[in-house]
């Protein structure tokens, strides 16, 4: 478990994601690759959790770039979130 400044908030219910966050924050100064990569983690397991909550139709295979170019999630997402997402993903 590693304390966020910014995503503690979802500790309760999404502890995963709260430990991501902290962890990209923690290493975002010395180590900002790994932050880098501990926020595209965090990217892909929030929208894998948007799927799941939201009821979207998603593949057995689907990978991150599938979910994020999927249309019934690109309508119900703001493109200034697309496209940040898109950026991690990248």
């Amino acid at each position: 478990m590693v304390e966020s400044l910014n995503f503690e908030f979802l500790r309760e219910k999404h502890s995963e994601l709260s430990d991501l966050g902290g962890f990209a924050e923690k290493y975002a100064w010395t180590d900002p690759m790994g932050s880098l990569t501990k926020m595209r983690l965090f990217a892909e397991r929030m929208v894998k959790l948007i799927y799941e909550t939201s009821g979207f139709h998603r593949g057995p295979y689907d990978n991150f770039v599938d979910l994020l170019n999927n249309d019934e999630f690109k309508h119900a997402t703001p493109r200034v979130v697309l496209e940040k997402l898109g950026a991690l993903r990248k």
